[in-house]
């Protein structure tokens, strides 16, 4: 084989080396659930909700990836809340029925009441399998 076939197997070689590697993270999808006309703003998207957000999280169970997270709540006591936090969304083992159920985030009124009373209001996901896949706290802007 010539120096030519061996530049192009050597070029194949570390295009798949390089495909491999670059592997796209896993994302855990959650139907986030709100008053209507409400909005949450992550990684500089916006959602109306209810909308089902794509949150990337770490391939390694035991990990999270932190995020800043702000919502816009209309009409809560005859004004608009606007509340800041943070969401830490795990790694976990992935199961079948993992992919196949849905995850839910509902952000009712009695929540949205602690909120615009200054209390900082904590929202946990499971998946179906019970492993935790998200953590978020949300208060009041300040």
């Amino acid at each position: 084989m010539g120096s030519h076939g061996m530049l192009s197997w050597s070029a194949c070689f570390a295009l798949i080396f390089c495909c491999v590697g670059c592997g796209s993270s896993p994302v855990t999808k959650v139907d986030f659930v709100a008053p209507a006309g409400s909005v949450l703003r992550l990684e500089k998207r916006q959602y109306t909700l209810p909308a089902t957000v794509a949150l990337e999280r770490p391939g390694d169970k035991g990990k999270a990836n932190r995020k800043n997270v702000n919502f816009v709540f209309p009409n809560v006591n005859g004004q608009t809340l606007v509340a800041d936090g943070v969401i830490l969304v795990f790694g976990y083992d992935e199961t079948d029925v993992d992919r196949l159920a849905s995850n839910t985030c509902t952000i009712g009124p009695d929540q949205l009441q602690q909120a615009a009373g200054g209390y900082a209001v904590i929202f946990e996901g499971t998946s179906a399998s019970g492993q935790k896949i998200y953590r978020m706290t949300i208060g009041k802007k300040r």
